[in-house]
């Protein structure tokens, strides 16, 4: 009898072990499956968030994190936000990122979406986050990484809005306290009005002369286009352009090609040049 209850002692003991050992590799391993492939929900250093010191080291800042962000927004339109590692040190070789736009009340503003597999947004109740896929760790890259998406402003004017990020620079050793953590916010103010400005420039030959009666095109992202003629100088003038949005310029010519630009108009633009090459060339 006490040898009985002795092995049903050891055996409940030895389950316990068991399922105590497989709670801890499940909870490591999704663990470092959430840093490898995107960051944990709310680690961007916003109000009641956390930084990506939650799970690594805060680290010495030696390099630069950035957020390249619109000067000022339109309800409704979508821009492309750029989030930017760099550093001189060549032992940070993986990367990563969170970000979200909050507005001043902590609510999300607007919607963000991928642009390419490096990136991946994460949804916590009525947030969304954007972070670094797997492969967009950048795995052995040194000195810089970056990332691209696009966010979608609200709807409406909801006042400021303020993209709060948290960056990590890491060794890539599996051993957090070498890593460095940075942390970063960006606020975007609403464009009120539906201000009107200038876009001008140069058409010009391979040579560098003006080139006379190039058409030069400007299409919105409605899809109308404007035309005008270069001078005899090559100049051109694009008046009354709205800004807040991304806008194609092309220009055509019969003896030169030219390649399209695309800009993002949030003033008067001045020196838009364009340099041809002839057709035979290109070919």
């Amino acid at each position: 009898m006490g040898s009985t209850i002795k092995n049903i002692k050891l055996g409940v003991l030895a389950l316990f072990t068991l399922g105590f050992a497989i709670l801890f590799f499940n909870s490591t391993f999704f663990k470092a499956e959430a840093s490898i492939n995107g960051a944990p929900t709310a680690r961007t250093g916003a109000p009641g968030e956390q930084t990506c010191t939650d799970c690594h080291n805060a680290g010495t800042n030696t390099g630069v994190f950035n957020v390249v962000a619109p000067s000022g927004y339109v309800p409704g339109q979508t821009y492309t936000i750029q989030v930017q590692h760099a550093t001189t040190d060549t032992t940070r070789r993986a990367w990563g990122f969170e970000l979200i736009p909050l507005t001043s009340g902590n609510a999300m503003a607007g919607t963000v979406a991928n642009l390419n597999t490096n990136t991946r947004v994460r949804v916590s109740g009525t947030k969304s986050y954007v972070t670094q896929t797997s492969a967009g760790t950048f795995s052995g890259q040194t000195l810089s990484a970056g990332w691209s998406f696009s966010w979608t402003a609200p709807a409406t004017n909801v006042g400021n809005v303020t993209l709060y990020a948290a960056g990590l620079q890491a060794d890539d050793s599996g051993d957090e306290s070498g890593d460095q953590t940075y942390v970063r916010s960006v606020v975007i103010p609403p464009i009120t009005t539906a201000s009107l400005v200038e876009i001008s420039g140069r058409v010009l030959t391979p040579e560098g002369r003006g080139l006379t009666n190039a058409r030069v095109t400007i299409t919105g992202p409605n899809g109308v286009r404007r035309t005008t003629l270069t001078t005899r100088f090559g100049s051109f003038r694009l008046v009354d352009v709205e800004v807040g949005s991304s806008y194609v310029i092309d220009v055509s010519s019969r003896r030169f090609h030219f390649d399209s630009r695309v800009v993002q108009v949030m003033d008067n633009m001045t020196d838009i040049d364009f340099i041809g090459q002839y057709w035979n060339i290109r070919q």
